[in-house]
């Protein structure tokens, strides 16, 4: 609902034309959205208009993804929290959205200012009146009403005889899914499957010298390398209580996937780090090992609006003299969650322009030192 205020005019105008044909998305698709919508356009909106313009929409973005990961918290609020939230939407609403994109009259603003109060009041939170639940079993419905004779006094039962057969199934799928889930017992591990490379061989594929010094073994030793590994059952779990993926993989469907994690070194101290190797086992050793690349905390610009709303700036590690930031092997068990980290696209657009992306910029040494990035603490946790 939040995104789709922006869509009629104004924020589309700097990304595609007027006339390009979009598709059309979820509600929680785009709730989704709005937590990356700061990112995505700081570093092409408002080069031509002015760097004041482009500095006030990122500051007014950052409030609106804030506004979107407390409103859709999964945890109830108490009425003062409620209160309070409303006030910052309608004063985003009056002073930011309203100067920025001039007046507006629209039902999704109305149902911001004049009931989301309400909703908070009944129910606590809003995902308790997300009517995209029963929306979802339309289909199903319309399919049992196709299996019936239409005859207005025997299709009832025949409804309520097919939604108690469904439920059945829903459920023991739900009992699948439980057990699927569930903690391994002692002495079993999640099933390992992957590709058998030498050390060497991948720390030259992947650019990660000292690749062999960090897991402690031969250049010639075998490795077990996979897509991706489920967590630790004691790690944080997702909103739907599976289990977190953390993925390193140089084709995920098509295309390069490094994930970024939070995780503690061996000498116990927090750090992040980009996923390069998912490690399933060695020759001798069923232990999975997460080889990352380490960034440490950059220092902050002055005035930068992701910096205040708790966007903490990272850089890479990157010993003397070397051409690749350091590396380090961490235990699975030793990841705490999965990140997001996006680029910091204000400098990169300073540095590079507009026209260059990432992919396609060579990762030198002197670029690798002067990129910097933002863990996006717009995503709940």
């Amino acid at each position: 609902m939040i995104h789709g205020i922006l869509r009629p005019r104004g924020l589309y105008r700097y990304l595609v034309k007027a006339d390009t044909v979009q598709a059309t998305l979820r509600g929680a698709e785009h709730r989704s959205v709005v937590h990356f919508l700061p990112f995505s356009i700081a570093g092409a909106v408002g080069t031509s208009s002015g760097r004041g313009n482009h500095s006030v929409l990122t500051w007014s973005l950052c409030e609106l993804a804030a506004l979107s990961r407390d409103i859709f918290a999964l945890k109830a609020s108490t009425v003062s929290e409620a209160r309070a939230l409303c006030h910052r939407m309608s004063v985003w609403v009056s002073s930011d959205f309203q100067n920025i994109f001039g007046e507006k009259h629209t039902t999704k603003l109305h149902r911001l200012l004049a009931h989301l109060l309400d909703e908070f009041l009944l129910r606590g939170n809003v995902h308790d009146g997300d009517s995209g639940i029963n929306e979802a079993l339309h289909k199903a419905v319309k399919l049992a009403w196709l299996r019936t004779n239409h005859r207005r006094s025997e299709y009832t039962l025949q409804l309520v005889l097919a939604e108690q057969v469904a439920q059945l199934l829903r459920d023991e799928d739900i009992d699948d899914g439980e057990l699927e889930e569930a903690t391994p017992r002692p002495g079993t591990r999640d099933r390992a499957r992957g590709n058998v490379v030498e050390v060497g061989v991948l720390a030259e594929e992947r650019n990660l010298p000292g690749l062999a010094e960090v897991l402690d073994c031969d250049a010639t030793a075998d490795l077990t390398v996979g897509v991706g590994s489920r967590l630790h059952p004691h790690a944080p779990r997702r909103h739907d209580g599976r289990r977190q993926i953390v993925r390193a993989a140089e084709d995920f469907y098509g295309a390069p996937w490094w994930d970024w994690i939070r995780y503690v070194d061996r000498q116990g101290v927090e750090r992040y780090g980009r996923a390069r190797v998912v490690i399933l086992g060695t020759s001798s050793v069923a232990e999975r090992v997460i080889v990352v690349e380490r960034a440490v905390q950059a220092t902050p610009v002055a005035g930068c609006p992701f910096s205040a709303y708790g966007c903490e700036r990272l850089r890479w590690d990157m010993p003397p003299g070397a051409d690749a930031p350091r590396v380090d092997a961490v235990q699975l068990k030793d990841v705490k969650s999965v990140l997001c980290v996006e680029l910091d696209w204000v400098d990169w657009v300073r540095r590079h322009g507009l026209e260059r992306m990432p992919a396609s910029t060579p990762t030198t040494s002197e670029e690798y030192r002067a990129r910097r990035m933002f863990v996006n603490a717009f995503v709940s946790a």
